[in-house]
């Protein structure tokens, strides 16, 4: 069963979509494999989960790990997946439908949720949330795991919030001694980092997504600051790589992304880019544009449950 969502619409809902088909087709492919993680990790508790909530569900990267983990689903399980934006919620619904066996046994749901107000989520409701890469960039972290509290049920002991965030550039040496590869982010953020998303508004300011990096600020923000219980508490870093077929491809995935600043550049600088790229992978890998390219990533898998007195 698929409960629909209205479809984006406007030119900023359609830019919105190519990028969370962009999301899908590119960068899901790393994402993907930290949701089999989690549901590896988290496969008790969402055994016997009444309802699952995937927060922050961009294309539907939990979604698809769900699938294969369960093909045929949960008899009597809702699994609700929401994103602030439409057009994610829409890419979400799409990729369901498009893989769901006929008879699926878990219901889906598709919602349209700010993750800091989960407005449309009522108290106490939720077994199981997880967010991969979702929530680790709301700037009030502190008001969106408090929600996420609240919508996890308090007369369920086993009630749990699993919580996927990059660690960047921190691992970057011990990531290329293991012979993942060098850094995909780094690779982004080193060369390409006038030109992309990932970039500070405010060069004073840190963004939201480098208080996840390590897994003692992690612990003080879930623990100490939104109460959740220190005991339940669990971190796991995990590494993973992806080969690109060249390059070349791995280039165009990222002059393509419809969310970066790629548009704004002037072709000097887009070329600039593309040269420090390709001098970065040289300089890690001695590959050039036309060879395949080990990328990989690595990623903190935290673990809370509430604490309830």
């Amino acid at each position: 069963m698929v409960k629909d969502t209205p479809m984006a619409n406007g030119e900023d809902d359609f830019k919105k979509a190519q990028a969370a088909k962009h999301y899908l087709d590119n960068v899901a492919r790393f994402t993907v494999l930290y949701a089999k993680d989690l549901i590896a990790l988290l496969s008790p508790q969402i055994a016997s989960a009444k309802t699952i909530l995937d927060v922050g569900c961009g294309p539907g990267t939990f979604g698809l790990a769900y699938l294969e983990a369960y093909p045929q689903g949960i008899p009597g399980q809702t699994l609700i997946l929401s994103d602030l934006s439409p057009g994610m919620v829409n890419q979400a619904e799409q990729v369901m439908k498009d893989r769901i066996p006929p008879n699926f046994q878990t219901a889906l749901e598709f919602k349209v949720e700010d993750g800091s107000k989960l407005g449309g989520i009522g108290d106490d409701s939720v077994d199981v949330v997880v967010s991969v890469f979702g929530i680790f960039i709301i700037p009030d972290y502190l008001e969106t795991l408090q929600t996420i509290r609240r919508v996890l049920r308090s007369d369920n002991p086993n009630a749990v919030f699993g919580n996927v965030c990059w660690t960047m550039t921190e691992h970057r040496h011990e990531l290329v001694e293991e012979g993942f590869g060098p850094s995909f982010h780094e690779l982004i953020e080193q060369s390409l980092q006038e030109l992309t998303s990932l970039s500070s508004s405010d060069k004073n300011e840190e963004p939201p997504w480098k208080r996840w990096f390590e897994p003692a600020r992690g612990k003080e923000m879930l623990v100490a600051d939104a109460g959740y219980d220190a005991s339940s508490f669990q971190v796991h870093r995990c590494m993973h790589s992806v080969v690109w077929p060249k390059a070349g491809a791995l280039w165009e995935m990222i002059a393509t992304n419809p969310m970066s600043k790629m548009h704004q550049a002037s072709p000097e600088k887009i070329e600039s880019a593309k040269t420090k790229l390709f001098k970065a992978l040289d300089r890690e890998e001695g590959q050039n544009e036309n060879l395949p390219v080990v990328v990989s990533t690595s990623a903190n898998l935290f673990l809370a449950k509430p604490w309830r007195p």
